[in-house]
């Protein structure tokens, strides 16, 4: 018998190649998580400024009444096909005498809600805002 054996016995062996084929399906699926993470936040990042624009848009209308008139509904909107997930907003508008207790000219309120749904978005993006006649 050999005082100093040079090498690895056969159990240090197949416990390197165990964690070595640990460690290699590992990364991969870790990868793929990083991956779908990624897209999943520049989905909803892009919701989001769809979204945030068309708020924008509702408020600066400038013509109160045509926000959600039935002939000129300058808010009122389905649009599809939105941007590079193919999303769909879809805005309401309604009177909203609630806010003030009292419907009439001077406490003339609009709801106005925008919903941003794709496949893959869940939760859909939804953004609510209330305009008063200026």
């Amino acid at each position: 018998m050999r005082k100093h054996e040079a090498g690895f016995t056969l159990i240090e062996v197949s416990i390197a190649v165990v964690i070595l084929s640990v460690s290699l399906m590992i990364v991969p699926m870790a990868g793929m998580k990083f991956t779908q993470a990624v897209n999943k936040n520049r989905m909803r990042n892009e919701a989001n400024a769809i979204a945030d624009a068309w708020v924008a848009r509702c408020r600066a209308e400038p013509n109160y009444a045509a926000l959600d008139s039935n002939i000129a509904g300058k808010c009122r909107f389905t649009g599809t096909n939105l941007g590079s997930y193919s999303f769909t907003r879809t805005t309401t508008v309604t009177s909203d005498a609630s806010l003030s207790g009292v419907a009439d000219t001077l406490n003339d309120y609009k709801r106005i809600t925008i919903v941003v749904t794709a496949t893959g978005l869940s939760p859909s993006v939804k953004r609510t805002i209330t305009v008063a006649n200026r």
